[in-house]
C-alpha cells in the first residue's frame, strides 16, 4: 500500500490504477487492509472499477471470502443505486 501512503497521489487521483489496472481499493482488499479500504470507500473511490481482467473490488472480496468487505461494498452499491434514482 505504498501508493496509498503517497498522499499527493491520493489527493490528485483517488482512482489511480497500476500496471494491472487495479485501483487503490482493489489493492487494499487483496492486501487485507480493510481499514484503508473503508477509508477509500468513504472518499468515494470508484467501487465498480474493473482491472485488466475485468475484476471489481467486490470480486476480489468474494475471492478471498472477506465478508466484512463484501457487506461494505454491497451496501455502498445499494446506496449509490438508490441515490442515482432520485
Amino acid at each position: 500500500m505504498r501508493i496509498y501512503k503517497q498522499k499527493n497521489i491520493l489527493e490528485r487521483n483517488i482512482n489511480y490504477s497500476n500496471a494491472y489496472g487495479r485501483n487503490l481499493l482493489q489493492e487494499a482488499i487483496v492486501s487485507c487492509e480493510n481499514t484503508i479500504a473503508v477509508d477509500l470507500v468513504n472518499k468515494d473511490i470508484d467501487i465498480n472499477h474493473q482491472d485488466k481482467k475485468e475484476m471489481t473490488p467486490l470480486d476480489f472480496a468474494k475471492q478471498i471470502k472477506d465478508m466484512e468487505m463484501i457487506n461494505i461494498l454491497a451496501n455502498k452499491n445499494l446506496i449509490s443505486k438508490y441515490q442515482s434514482k432520485k
